[in-house]
């Protein structure tokens, strides 16, 4: 497979995959360890889950994702 070397390199980093588990912080310790909701959320985040499945599908086919942001 061709690849294209450009004269400025890439300023962001990707996560690539479906169907993956995938994580990235913003600020080092913003995502809450082993739980989804917490009380009390690092730097005054709130959680947020967005669901891509109809809630009549299996539990097995659910898609979703959590989301923390800054009010």
């Amino acid at each position: 497979m061709p690849v294209t070397e450009f004269a400025t390199k890439e300023r962001y980093r990707y996560q690539n995959g479906f169907n993956n588990h995938l994580e990235s912080e913003a600020i080092e310790g913003a995502i809450p360890t082993a739980q989804n909701s917490p009380q009390k959320p690092p730097y005054g985040l709130y959680a947020e889950k967005l669901s891509g499945t109809a809630f009549t599908a299996p539990r097995h086919d659910n898609k979703q994702t959590w989301l923390y942001r800054i009010l």
